[in-house]
């Protein structure tokens, strides 16, 4: 469950003592020095059938497939950019031999080319560039158990959460920040990072908890709940999204057979509560299946469910943490420059607050943050280097 904390009137803005927490976006300085040399690979549908726009993220994932079949020939740090409905921009460093057939498409490189954040015809890889590369800094924290500015996080699709407490006894769901980060082009091509905070609600009980207390039905009907009147694209039920927390590391994962917590919720009390020691089967975000104990194990709510609890999704400005998620990206943005000297995308101590339509307020802030992050480019790795941070 989700819930935009855009603000919306720069009045608000303007009376705020602490405007540091309503602003939400930071101007991109060094815009001319953003360079990178990309190829472009172009898809060509070898069956009649118009390829759909809906069917874009297929083109990226059929590039990483071809780089796991090549990497000797796919070096350093990747990223894969569909920009538009049949072309693929990757490193131009990546000689991915071209395909007379795969997977339905030939595949052909097109041309390498350099493209710059300063010319809007190539934002549109060169925002994905810069996306890919934050969240690449999210996806590096995820993996370690100690603490940021924003807390130990987890991975839901392309935003990123906070940990939620551990469950307890009223079973009342908790409310995650849910991070995001994206670029943003302004009139007079400013180019400005904007933060997204939103909520996601994860249950306050674990499934073992449902068992030992043999209230699997409530598991059930919630579950129901959340696959009412809802199919994928094969006109199958949605799967059931869960996440499975193990100390300090958390993923999402998919209920293999829901039909199990249907079943159970029909025993006896006594009947469930023999059962809390048992293992689910769930599938990972990469297809593997695996067995994973009742008690790591919590239902992620949506809207349905939650009902008139959705107001206190709504995240006050000052438990936004926006400053910290500042802190948090400002040091660590990767970008790959045109050549081997360093480049990084310099956030400016300008911030802006964004409308429904355009932008409408900046202000400097009081203290002085200028951090600049650079990569250090090898031959077959990118490592991050801070150049300075100074508060």
């Amino acid at each position: 469950m989700q819930q935009r904390t855009n603000m919306s009137t720069s009045t608000a803005i303007a009376g705020s003592g602490n405007h540091k927490e309503f602003l939400n976006a930071y101007q991109i300085v060094n815009v001319d020095s953003l360079l990178w040399d990309v190829g472009v690979y172009s898809f060509e549908p070898l069956s009649k059938l118009q390829q759909a726009h809906s069917e874009r993220g297929k083109l990226t994932a059929l590039i990483w497939e071809l780089r796991r079949q090549y990497p000797s020939l796919c070096r350093g740090f990747g990223y894969a950019i569909d920009f538009t409905e049949n072309k693929v921009a990757v490193p131009a460093s990546w000689n991915i031999p071209d395909q007379d057939e795969f997977h339905g498409f030939k595949v052909t490189r097109e041309q390498t080319t350099t493209v710059s954040a300063k010319n809007p015809a190539d934002q549109p890889i060169v925002f994905g560039i810069l996306r890919e590369s934050i969240k690449n800094r999210f996806k590096e924290q995820v993996k370690l158990p100690s603490n940021t500015e924003l807390g130990q996080l987890w991975q839901n699709y392309n935003d990123f959460c906070q940990l939620p407490p551990p469950s307890d006894s009223n079973g009342e769901a908790h409310y995650c920040r849910q991070f995001n980060a994206s670029i943003k082009s302004l009139q007079g091509n400013i180019l400005v990072l904007q933060f997204e905070v939103t909520t996601q609600s994860i249950d306050g009980w674990s499934f073992e908890d449902y068992y030992t207390r043999g209230e699997v039905d409530r598991l059930a009907i919630m579950i129901n709940t959340k696959r009412a009147n809802r199919q994928n694209r094969r006109n199958e039920p949605t799967k059931v999204r869960i996440l499975c927390i193990k100390g300090t590391v958390a993923k999402v994962m998919e209920l293999e057979r829901p039909e199990d917590i249907f079943q159970h919720g029909e025993l006896t009390p006594l009947d469930q509560q023999q059962l809390s020691t048992q293992m689910i089967y769930c599938k990972s975000y990469n297809g593997a299946i695996e067995q994973v104990p009742l008690k790591d194990i919590r239902l992620i709510i949506d809207s349905k469910i939650a009902g008139d609890s959705h107001s206190e999704t709504i995240i006050d400005p000052d438990q936004r943490v926006i400053m910290n998620m500042r802190s948090f990206v400002n040091c660590s943005i990767a970008c790959l420059a045109k050549t081997r000297r360093d480049y990084a995308a310099t956030i400016n101590n300008h911030i802006y607050g964004f409308g429904r339509r355009a932008l409408f307020s900046s202000e400097r802030l009081e203290t002085n943050i200028d951090g600049i992050l650079s990569a250090a480019i090898s031959k077959d790795t990118i490592r991050l280097r801070q150049l300075a941070c100074r508060f």
